[in-house]
C-alpha cells in the first residue's frame, strides 16, 4: 500500500511538466481549506491521512490552489484507501475542480481501471498550470510525468481517443475530454474506460481539462498489487445478501422508470404526462434491449448495463441520462432516447444538462418566444440541435450556455429546474428535491438523493441516528418536516464514503436492507481512527461533516452564497423543516447529536380515512411491480381481500401467499418495499379500498 497521503503534482508550462511527489500535508500546506475552520477539514499533518482520500483529498487540494489564486487552473484525481485495500466496489476515482458551469466546486466518481492504476502511484494527482495548445496528453508513470502531443482531429469521439491511448500505452488507464470541450461548451464531460466509456464530470469538468491545454490524462500503473483481506471477502458476502443490490444488478438504474412513474415524477419537462401504456412499453423495451452487464472491479452486484441499439452496436445507459434525453423530451421509444444519448456521448456532452437545455428551448418555443418548432418527441430534430450546439449555430447557439443561462436570458428562472448553476430534476419527494438543491459536491446523483427517505425507511434512520430526533411527518415524502435533517445526515454519509472510495449505491443497499448497521458498515469500510472508534458510525459521519464544510467554505471563497439556491423550488425550500433546518445544522447551530425537534403525536389514521366501498366484504386490489419484484410476484398481481385491511395487513398476507418473495418485501419483519397509490406513499396503517392500483417499489434512489 502507498504511504498515507502521498500526492503527485504535475505543474504544466508550455511543453514541459514539473513533477513532484509529496505528502498530503505538503500539497495543501500553503492554503489548506480557504477560510474553513479546523473543524471543517484540518487535514494537513493529521492522522486522518491514514484512511481518508478521495473526496477529502480532492477538496483540500482544489482549495489550496484557490488560496493561491489558481482555482480555475487545477484538476484533481484522487482515490480513497478503500481502493488500496481492494474492498469490493471500491474502484472509483474522484475527479474534481471548479466547474465552468456555475463556478462552484464539483466532483464526480468514475469506475473502471483508473482508480486502481492511480493507486499504484499515489493517492492523488494534482494537475495545474497550462500546457501549450489544447491537445496534449499528460502521461503519468512511476516517478515521472510527461506531455505527449496528440494528433486527434477535434471531432474524434471520447471512445476513439481512449481506445487509441490503450493501443499506444498498453495496460494504462485514461480519462479524456471530447469534441464539446474543445469547442468550449461549458457542460462538456469527461470519459474513462474501454471499450465502452463511462462519463463523469457534471458542471463542465471536460472543459476544465481542456482549459489546462490537455485532451487526456493517461496513468501508467506501477507494479500490480493484490491486497485482498478477509475483511474484504466478508464485505463481498454481505453485499450479496442485499436484495436491493441484487435487484439493481438485474435491472441497473433503469429500474427507476417504474419508481418514478409510481411517484408521479415521470413525464415531459413541461408537465405533460406520459401517455397511457407508454411506461409499461418502455419498461419492456429496456428489458428486451439489455445486452451486457458491467461494474466496478470486485463488485459482486454490478449495476452497469449496455443495451442493443436498432442501428447496431451497444450503448451504456443509466436512468438519469436516458430519462433526461427520453421521457423528459417526449420520447417514449427507448431506442430513440439511446440514439440521442449516443450522440451526446460521442461529443462528450453532459446528457442531463443537454436534455434540460433542449427542454427549456421547447417550452419557450411553445410560447412563441423563440423561433422553430418545440421538438417534443422529434428525435431527429433534437439530434440536429445537439450537433448545432457544438457548432454554435442555429438553435444550438441558444443552448450552448446551458439550461440556467437560457432560463435567465428569457426570465424563466422561477420555473426552470436548475440549482447552483446546473440542471436538476424536479421530484415530488421533498428530501430528494432539497438534496439536489444544496448538494455541496455538484449534481452527481448519489451525492444528492437521501436513500433512506424512501419507502418508509426513515425508521431505520431513527436507529442509525437516535439522537437526531425526527418529527412526525419525516417519513412522508410530501411533508417538509425533518427533511433538512435527512439531507444533512445523508450528505455527510455520502461524503465520508466517497473519501474512502467505497460505492455509495452499495452502502445504501447494505443499510436500507439491514444487512449491516451503521457501526458495522463503518468498521467494514473505514480504517484508522474510524475503525478503532468506540462509535465508528458517529466517527464516519463526523468526517463527512468536515468534508461538506470544506466544500461549502470553498464555494463561499469563490463568491457563492447560499441565498436562493433554486428559484424554481423557492416555495418548497422555504417551508419549515427544509432549507432553514439544513442551513442551521450546517452553520454549527446544530450537530449530528442535536435534538432537532421532539416527535409530535402521530395522527389518528382513521381521521383522514378515504371513502370506501359500501360492500367491504370482498375487495379487489392490483399490485404492480417491475424488475426482480415482478419476477417473484408477476407484473400485475390481483388480490381479493375478504375484509377491509390496512396496507400493513395486506403486506402480511402477501408474504404468506408468496414466501419466495419475502426477502424482496421485508427484512426482519419490516417492509423494505414502498407502496404507492395515486402518487402517494401508503403508510402501514392506511386502509386499502376496492379497485386500488398499488405500485410496489423497492429501489435505491439515484442514478
Amino acid at each position: 500500500m502507498n504511504a498515507p497521503g502521498r500526492v503527485l503534482r504535475a505543474t504544466l508550462s508550455g511543453l514541459g511538466v514539473e513533477f513532484e511527489e509529496m505528502s498530503w500535508s505538503s500539497a495543501v500546506a500553503e492554503g489548506a481549506v480557504v477560510g474553513a475552520s479546523d473543524e471543517a477539514l484540518a487535514v494537513q499533518g493529521s492522522d486522518r491521512a491514514d484512511w481518508l482520500g478521495g473526496s477529502a483529498l480532492a477538496v483540500a487540494c482544489v482549495a489550496a490552489e484557490a488560496e493561491r489564486g489558481r482555482a480555475t487552473e487545477v484538476l484533481v484525481l484522487a482515490v480513497g484507501h478503500g481502493v488500496s485495500r481492494r474492498l469490493p466496489t471500491a474502484a472509483r476515482a474522484v475527479v474534481a475542480g471548479v466547474a465552468p458551469l456555475g463556478g462552484r466546486f464539483a466532483e464526480g466518481q468514475v469506475g473502471g481501471e483508473l482508480a486502481v492504476a492511480l493507486d499504484t502511484l499515489g493517492q492523488g494527482l494534482v494537475v495545474r498550470g497550462r500546457a501549450r495548445g489544447d491537445a496534449q496528453v499528460l502521461v503519468v508513470e512511476p516517478g515521472a510525468a510527461r506531455l505527449v502531443p496528440s494528433t486527434w482531429r477535434p471531432d474524434v469521439s471520447p471512445a476513439e481517443r481512449l481506445a487509441a491511448l490503450e493501443d499506444q500505452f498498453p495496460g494504462s488507464a485514461s480519462i479524456c475530454a471530447g469534441p464539446a470541450a474543445f469547442a468550449g461548451v461549458p457542460f462538456a464531460s469527461l470519459a474513462s474506460g474501454v471499450p465502452t466509456p463511462s462519463f463523469v464530470g457534471r458542471g463542465g469538468l471536460g472543459l476544465r481539462l481542456s482549459s489546462l491545454g490537455l485532451s487526456a490524462i493517461c496513468v501508467r500503473p506501477g507494479p500490480a498489487r493484490e491486497v485482498g483481506t478477509e475483511q474484504a471477502r466478508q464485505l463481498g458476502a454481505a453485499l450479496l445478501r442485499s436484495p436491493r443490490l441484487a435487484a439493481r444488478a438485474e435491472g441497473g438504474t433503469l429500474e427507476l422508470l417504474h419508481a418514478f412513474s409510481a411517484r408521479g415524477d415521470l413525464g415531459r419537462a413541461d408537465g405533460a404526462p406520459v401517455p397511457g401504456g407508454a411506461v409499461a412499453a418502455l419498461i419492456g423495451q429496456v428489458r428486451d434491449a439489455r445486452a451486457a452487464k458491467h461494474g466496478c472491479r470486485g463488485c459482486p452486484t454490478p449495476c452497469g448495463l449496455s443495451f442493443r441499439r436498432e442501428q447496431g452496436g451497444q450503448q451504456r445507459a443509466r436512468f438519469g441520462a436516458s430519462d433526461a434525453l427520453g421521457t423528459r423530451l417526449g420520447l417514449h421509444d427507448f431506442d430513440r432516447g439511446l440514439d440521442l444519448l449516443a450522440r451526446c456521448d460521442a461529443l462528450g456532452l453532459d446528457a442531463k444538462e443537454t436534455g434540460a437545455a433542449l427542454a427549456v428551448y421547447a417550452e419557450l418555443s411553445d410560447e412563441g418566444r423563440v423561433p422553430g418548432t418545440p421538438g417534443w418527441g422529434e428525435s431527429e430534430l433534437l439530434k440536429q440541435r445537439v450537433d448545432e450546439l457544438l457548432q454554435n449555430r442555429g438553435v444550438g447557439a441558444e443552448l450552448r450556455e446551458g439550461a440556467a443561462a437560457l432560463a435567465r436570458r428569457f426570465g424563466v428562472e422561477a420555473r426552470t429546474p436548475v440549482a447552483r448553476g446546473q440542471a436538476v430534476r424536479p421530484v415530488s419527494d421533498l428530501a430528494g428535491l432539497l438534496g439536489q438543491c444544496v448538494s455541496s459536491g455538484g449534481g452527481d446523483p448519489m451525492r444528492s438523493f437521501p436513500f433512506l427517505a424512501q419507502g418508509g425507511s426513515v425508521e431505520l434512520l431513527r436507529e442509525f441516528a437516535p439522537d437526531l430526533e425526527l418529527p412526525a411527518g419525516t417519513e412522508d415524502p410530501a411533508d417538509p418536516a425533518g427533511k433538512g435533517a435527512l439531507v444533512f445526515w445523508h450528505e455527510n454519509l455520502a461524503a465520508a464514503i466517497d473519501a474512502i472510495g467505497f460505492c455509495a449505491f452499495s452502502a445504501a443497499g447494505l443499510l436500507a436492507d439491514r444487512v449491516l448497521n451503521l457501526d458495522e458498515l463503518a468498521r467494514a469500510i473505514g480504517g484508522g481512527a474510524v475503525a478503532e472508534s468506540v462509535e465508528p458510525g458517529r466517527a464516519l459521519l463526523a468526517e463527512g461533516q468536515r468534508i461538506v464544510a470544506a466544500r461549502r467554505a470553498l464555494d463561499a471563497a469563490l463568491g457563492h452564497e447560499e441565498r436562493d439556491p433554486a428559484p424554481f423550488a423557492a416555495e418548497q425550500l422555504a417551508a419549515p423543516g427544509m432549507l432553514d433546518l439544513y442551513l442551521s445544522l450546517r452553520s454549527g447551530r446544530g450537530t449530528v447529536g442535536a435534538v432537532v425537534q421532539k416527535p409530535a403525536e402521530p395522527p389518528d389514521p382513521a381521521a383522514a380515512e378515504p371513502e370506501f366501498s359500501t360492500n367491504p366484504g370482498r375487495l379487489k386490489v392490483t399490485l404492480h411491480s417491475s424488475g426482480a419484484l415482478a419476477e417473484a410476484l408477476g407484473e400485475h398481481r390481483r388480490m381479493t381481500l375478504t375484509q377491509r385491511l390496512t396496507w400493513g395487513e395486506v403486506l402480511e398476507q402477501l408474504l404468506a401467499d408468496v414466501p419466495d418473495a419475502a426477502q424482496l418485501l421485508a427484512v426482519q419483519g419490516r417492509p423494505i418495499v414502498g407502496a404507492w397509490r395515486a402518487g402517494r406513499l401508503l403508510r402501514p396503517t392506511d386502509r386499502v379500498q376496492d379497485g386500488d392500483r398499488i405500485e410496489l417499489v423497492a429501489v435505491i434512489s439515484g442514478g
